[in-house]
């Protein structure tokens, strides 16, 4: 699996909403914010999940590819 490194601890790659899992809760949580596709700068919660600062396709990319999605 791979890890999202941040100040407080590492963090699953698409577990936005930091329940310890990467599920659909998570798509909802970061659809919500409402930063999808806007290139506002988005943060790790925000759906920012590669790391370059926006919310965009790339990020579920990154996420996806982790293969750790729970249906």
């Amino acid at each position: 699996q791979l890890y999202f490194f941040s100040r407080t601890a590492p963090r699953l790659v698409g577990d936005a909403n930091s329940d310890g899992q990467f599920n659909s809760a998570d798509l909802v949580f970061v659809f919500q914010v409402g930063h999808y596709g806007t290139g506002e700068p988005s943060m790790f919660e925000q759906g920012d999940w590669n790391g370059d600062g926006i919310f965009d396709s790339s990020d579920f990319v990154a996420a996806f590819q982790t293969g750790s999605y729970l249906a």
